[in-house]
């Protein structure tokens, strides 16, 4: 244990008596402990001056905020720490489980790629391209690689589910007609998908 101040306790008995910390003279009893512990102090954040912790994919904000610390407690612990600690942190804060954060952005994710890839049909309308809610379900249930098909409690994904999941990024379903034809459909607008692309995917 590099650094640190370690102390063994142990159950008082009975009859024992031990001197209370409330009468003791801190200076005396403590001017070791602090001068060690002042030391290593020192000697962290000489190590640490130079190290830009790496955010793990999918953590965002507060999420890594509370990571941040760990990180770095890993990368000065080194042999392997580094990844064990990037690895929990995406299982328990990131994209690994089932948290609505999680679900959110490996959601937003797949979105991403079918937009990109063209796979999902877009409609032109007189606000820009539009993605009717329908058509985006579909497309995401159409992947057998992707999870959609069963993950509303082992059924297709709806509309409800999908509005749901986007509402945190403040992506909400409108209503809106194809330049063209006289259908109408909820959906969402693709420039309002970039822009949340681009705040919380990595």
């Amino acid at each position: 244990m590099g650094g640190g101040v370690k102390y063994g306790l142990r159950r008082k008995l009975q009859d024992e008596v031990v001197d209370s910390l409330l009468d003791v003279d801190e200076v005396e009893v403590f001017s070791e402990i602090k001068s060690k512990l002042a030391r290593a102090a020192t000697d962290i954040m000489q190590n640490l001056k130079d190290y830009t912790p790496v955010r793990p994919a999918g953590l965002f904000n507060r999420n890594w905020d509370n990571w941040r610390c760990m990180n770095s407690i890993a990368f000065l612990a080194g042999s392997g720490w580094p990844k064990k600690i990037s690895d929990a942190a995406s299982y328990l804060s990131g994209g690994a489980d089932d948290t609505p954060a999680s679900i959110g952005c490996e959601l937003l994710t797949d979105i991403r790629k079918l937009i990109h890839a063209n796979a999902v049909k877009l409609w032109t309308t007189t606000d820009g391209l539009f993605i009717p809610v329908k058509l985006l379900i579909n497309a995401l249930c159409a992947d057998k690689e992707l999870p959609w098909a069963t993950k509303n409690r082992g059924a297709k994904i709806t509309p409800h589910w999908l509005a749901s999941k986007l509402k945190p990024y403040r992506l909400q379903p409108i209503l809106h007609r194809g330049k063209g034809n006289d259908e109408r459909s909820r959906g969402y607008l693709v420039d309002k998908f970039e822009e949340v692309f681009s705040r919380y995917l990595p």
